[in-house]
């Protein structure tokens, strides 16, 4: 809760969202048309002064430079906060998803269908989350005739080096093994066949 000074204005720097405000953002929206790079092309009120505040900054005007300076700076925070939070409410989630696949698996002896997969929940503290999986059963359908895919391919693989005697290691991929492996490369990390498609090295 902020503490309030004699003239009742919030202390801190964060302005409350009225009528004023939320005027403001929508004149920062507002489309116009600028000249860059000698043609006329349309833009925001608020893309257009960012424009020029750089291109006063690259003119060498000190202050422009620690506006612009400034800007980047909380552009950058304001950036992480979000990652932060989203990363915060992921972790939860993930740790979550562990707890009841690990449970369902101890009663059921099978991992539920549930979304997202734990082990497909990505999160990193800089750049934020990512779901590498199926998030839904359409997706989780798609990953299953890929899979099916993938196992037509191994069998043509199989068969095209049985008719043409290959049988070393180092033989060259078949055209069976080619088509799988863009295939196997859209599955989650934690469905990627490993040891059997290497064509790509």
């Amino acid at each position: 809760m902020s503490k309030h000074n004699g003239d009742n204005t919030p202390d801190d720097d964060t302005p409350a969202m009225n009528a004023f405000w939320e005027l403001v953002d929508a004149l920062g929206k507002t489309r116009v048309t600028i000249v860059k790079d000698g043609q006329p092309t349309e833009a925001s009120i608020e893309a257009a002064v960012l424009q020029k505040l750089a291109a006063s900054a690259l003119n060498g005007s000190v202050q422009s430079i620690r506006q612009y300076n400034e800007l980047q700076r909380r552009a950058a925070e304001n950036k992480q906060r979000d990652i932060n939070s989203t990363v915060t409410q992921w972790r939860a989630i993930r740790l979550a998803q562990r707890e009841r696949f690990t449970d369902h698996i101890e009663k059921h002896g099978c991992e539920p269908l549930d979304f997202p997969h734990p082990d497909d929940i990505w999160i990193d503290d800089r750049i934020g989350v990512q779901i590498r999986g199926p998030i839904d059963n359409d997706e989780y359908i798609t990953m299953l005739n890929t899979k099916r895919i993938i196992d037509a391919c191994l069998w043509q693989d199989a068969l095209e080096r049985r008719i043409n005697g290959l049988h070393r290691e180092d033989d060259p991929p078949s055209g069976g093994l080619l088509l799988a492996e863009p295939h196997n490369q859209a599955l989650p990390r934690r469905e990627k066949l490993r040891g059997v498609i290497s064509c790509s090295g």
